[in-house]
């Protein structure tokens, strides 16, 4: 998982006789050390002093408690929770978390490597292509207004620059294509 928003881990669980359960009991979900710590001492669990690190600035808004007692707790309490550290280093042969905070206090983007070519599953570092030509821009819903810009200007540079194919969740039409830079600046294309 990317980060621990409503929209990328509400469907983790169902309700089921009275309590949340994982809805893929066979499934390993892997995700974040830092945002489960975070998101945890959001919810009154286990406090969490050194979070978010300073480095983020003041967040601007934390995300809904409840999602992490409903789709994230049930998850880690099953064990089928792996909880990592979002550094760049391949997690498995080929995939990578990458660094990309600000949306979250510490999202991550996808990185699937194979063949000689490169994929990025960007998560919410963008939810519209005109971010692609206006870094600026955000959504509502960043924590962390600086940090989700810097994290957009370098995942642009990047993908650029390695010709990945990119996967945003909330692109309309196909959330899938590529990032060119040009003399105007940065240029989306759907694949």
């Amino acid at each position: 998982m990317t980060h621990l928003h409503l929209d990328h881990v509400g469907w983790n669980t169902r309700y089921e006789a009275g309590h949340w359960v994982p809805t893929f009991p066979n499934a390993k979900y892997i995700f974040s050390r830092v945002e489960q710590r975070y998101n945890a001492s959001l919810s009154g669990r286990k406090p969490a002093s050194d979070l978010p690190p300073p480095t983020l600035g003041t967040p601007v808004r934390e995300p809904a408690t409840c999602v992490y007692d409903q789709s994230v707790a049930p998850i880690i309490e099953s064990g089928q929770a792996e909880l990592i550290d979002v550094d760049g280093a391949e997690w498995l042969d080929g995939i990578s978390f990458l660094p990309t905070p600000g949306h979250s206090v510490d999202h991550a983007s996808i990185r699937i490597r194979s063949g000689g070519q490169e994929a990025l599953f960007l998560g919410d570092v963008m939810h519209h292509p005109l971010q692609v030509h206006c870094p600026d821009l955000r959504s509502v819903y960043c924590e962390f207004p600086e940090a989700s810009r810097a994290s957009r200007e370098w995942l642009l540079s990047y993908a650029s620059e390695n010709h990945a194919l990119c996967f945003s969740s909330h692109f309309a039409e196909s959330s899938a294509g590529y990032i060119s830079q040009g003399t105007a600046g940065f240029q989306w294309q759907f694949a």
